[in-house]
């Protein structure tokens, strides 16, 4: 691989934290993917970003992650109304119904790194070492970006 090649990988992974990072920046939650419940729109360790919405601006259609009590559930909306919720997961044979008094929060998801997680942890480590040698040699200021995943 030339120096060339070298530069643009690490400008895309930089841009990808940089994305995440900015999505932190407007209360952006993200969440890794489990189960296979949704196969094969969302799969294991998949990122997953959504961010917190009014039930008025889901529309049946829309993946949304619903949270009850300590467990969030990730499914698609088939159905909404003035007092629940109706969702299913892709690969599910049955809907699950949720009463909006039950739900924590709302939030909808806006996109997917597919195996995401594997490229945080693959790149995160040569991210931070590139970072430290620019920081340390450059003359002007560098930051390095870092996404907290909440529950």
């Amino acid at each position: 691989m030339n120096k060339e090649s070298s530069i643009e990988i690490f400008g895309v992974l930089y841009t990808v934290f940089v994305i995440i990072f900015l999505l932190s920046l407007f209360s952006g939650y993200c969440y890794i993917g489990k189960g296979n419940s949704m196969e094969p729109t969302l799969s294991d360790f998949d990122l997953i970003f959504a961010l917190p919405v009014s039930s008025k601006k889901i529309q049946p259609g829309d993946i949304v992650a619903v949270k009850i009590k300590d467990i969030t559930i990730i499914h698609r909306l088939i159905e909404k109304s003035t007092d629940k919720i109706v969702t299913k997961g892709d690969n599910l044979e049955f809907p699950e119904s949720f009463s909006f008094s039950e739900i924590s929060s709302l939030k909808k998801v806006i996109f997917v790194i597919k195996k995401g997680l594997f490229l945080i942890i693959g790149a995160g480590i040569p991210i931070l070492s590139a970072g430290i040698i620019v920081l340390l040699r450059s003359k002007r200021p560098f930051f390095i970006c870092f996404w907290i995943i909440k529950k």
